[in-house]
């Protein structure tokens, strides 16, 4: 029901469905062309209306639960729903559920859900009333956390939902995640591959958005120099729609291989449209000509999508190389570093060495892993006090989602130091204290742990309000609503309470508190907090 574009190319076969859905009815009471909305309920009818002409069989509230594979390829889907459970066999599969369910069923390379953090963008559910739905009831929100591949949590996203919109008739049926699992495909995009204007020889879609992150990042690019508010366009090849050990499969959307904090920027709708009536193609021209989706002419498919207008002619004559990079605004220049780090690290060294007090150096140094300037870090972070933090922000977040000593004091945790440093600031640490500072100290202690900042870790988790905010039951989920369409309070409870529980319990295992609070959330609803509460680190 979110009803209007962000941004994302409006052309190819985004621009048919848009065209279509406009003309369904006499009376039109959406203006795609005018005001940038499509009627949802048009669009949805079309889609189903075509499918049906062309002879699809749809089958509807019907989950892939398993795979039928034969050596390394799929061959079926085994599906359960209303119609009963059974396998659906197939010559090729386009696995467009956007959370890779096919691929992972058939035991396909997937990313973790939680690779080190339990960080993901926001999501929300539109309300539905009993009326007709009106150009202006855009129902975009962002209130909690869920996971796709977690029963449990969809469940208790859903009953949170109905108890927050009470009002309404319903919710939509559909989980609006704005990300979810990812495959590990014969490549995988990374943020710096962006600011390069990288191409590629088999470009299949060209997204355009911002980095609207709706939370928090990770990729260390980002940790030197938060994402702006600009619009980038971003090239996808088809080899980030096949996962690495499977055949005859595509997975398409937000399934993509990509590192998740280039999500942003390629999951607009009419970019992931234009995505998917390619991949379709593909595995159509893989099926008549009886080959593998390897193996298939990709000059040939990227024809077809220039005569559908998705892509320009120029796309023909590219390779695999980097566009115009400019260093203007800053990222040219990381994203050099970020595209070849064992050519960038002894440029960077030798500068280092020749100015042993230029701390952005030091800084870019340690998110390489190189510790050469350890001690200037140090020195730096010892010398700051706490600056303004970041709390937890989804809808609208742009920009910084830390501060510049938390970008420190994570850059010395990829190096092994700070942790006097982090033994220093604990103390200082109260109830109102942001969440990424909480986190950057966190993050050390749980890859480094210290015995001594146990103490200190169950003073702050003592503090009125730091515990208790596990949803472990459908009660605790409806009390979990605020009145706040865009609640982030909540979030950030719990963000704090489980950074904090986990940095105990690696600092001294046998501390009951650690261990309690860590309990409850393995015991939870909420499938990342979940993940995150059983993973086990090892010391770097």
């Amino acid at each position: 029901m979110i009803c209007t574009y962000w941004y994302g190319n409006r052309c190819g076969f985004t621009r048919e469905l848009d065209k279509a859905c406009f003309a369904m009815g006499p009376k039109p009471n959406f203006d795609i062309f005018k005001r940038n909305t499509y009627n949802p309920v048009w669009k949805q009818q079309w889609l189903m209306q075509e499918m049906d002409d062309l002879g699809v069989a749809q089958r509807y509230f019907t989950f892939c639960v398993g795979a039928a594979v034969r050596k390394n390829e799929i061959c079926g889907a085994l599906c359960a729903g209303a119609f009963g459970c059974g396998v659906i066999l197939t010559k090729r599969a386009v696995d467009a559920t956007g959370n890779a369910d096919l691929v992972a069923a058939a035991g396909g390379a997937v990313m973790p859900l939680v690779a080190d953090e339990p960080v993901i963008q926001g999501a929300g559910l539109a309300p539905l009333p009993l009326r007709v739905h009106e150009e202006n009831s855009d129902e975009n929100s962002d209130y909690s956390f869920v996971c796709d591949a977690d029963v449990a949590d969809a469940s208790r996203f859903f009953v949170m939902s109905r108890g927050k919109f009470h009002d309404y008739f319903d919710v939509t049926n559909f989980l609006d995640t704005r990300e979810r699992r990812r495959i590990d495909g014969d490549l995988q995009l990374q943020p710096q591959d962006f600011y390069a204007d990288r191409m590629y020889s088999d470009t299949i879609a060209i997204a355009r958005s911002n980095f609207d992150t709706h939370g928090f990042v990770v990729h260390p690019l980002f940790l030197l120099k938060a994402p702006a508010r600009d619009p980038y366009c971003a090239k996808i090849p088809y080899r980030a729609l096949l996962p690495k050990n499977l055949e005859n499969i595509l997975s398409t959307g937000l399934s993509v291989s990509a590192h998740r904090d280039c999500m942003p920027l390629i999951r607009m709708q009419a970019d992931v449209q234009n995505q998917g009536y390619a991949a379709g193609i593909a595995s159509a021209m893989a099926a008549k000509e009886n080959l593998p989706m390897r193996k298939i002419d990709v000059k040939k498919l990227q024809k077809r999508l220039i005569d559908k207008e998705i892509l320009p002619p120029s796309v023909l004559d590219e390779t695999d190389s980097l566009g115009k990079m400019t260093e203007d605004s800053g990222y040219g220049a990381l994203a050099a570093i970020f595209l070849d780090e064992k050519a960038a690290l002894p440029r960077l060294k030798e500068k280092f060495a020749s100015d042993q007090s230029n701390v952005e150096i030091a800084h870019i140094l340690a998110f390489l892993g190189d510790d050469t300037g350890n001690f200037l870090l140090e020195k730096t972070v010892g010398g700051m006090s706490w600056d303004a933090g970041w709390d937890y922000r989804g809808m609208g977040q742009f920009g910084p989602s830390l501060s510049p000593l938390d970008s420190f004091l994570l850059a010395l945790d990829r190096i092994g130091g700070g942790q006097s440093c982090v033994l220093e600031k604990l103390p200082s640490v109260t109830e109102k204290t942001e969440f990424s500072h909480i986190r950057a100290l966190c993050v050390s202690l749980i890859h480094h742990p210290q015995r001594e900042a146990a103490p200190e870790l169950k003073r702050i988790l003592a503090l009125p309000g730091m515990c208790g905010h596990a949803v472990q039951n459908y009660a605790d989920a409806l009390a979990s609503n605020r009145a706040e369409r865009d609640d982030t309070s909540v979030r950030n409870c719990q963000l704090k309470e489980i950074y904090l529980a986990k940095a105990l319990h690696q600092c001294d295992p046998a501390d009951p508190l650690g261990a309690e609070l860590l309990e409850a959330y393995r015991n939870s609803m909420q499938g990342y907090y979940l993940l995150f509460a059983k993973k086990s680190f090892l010391h770097r």
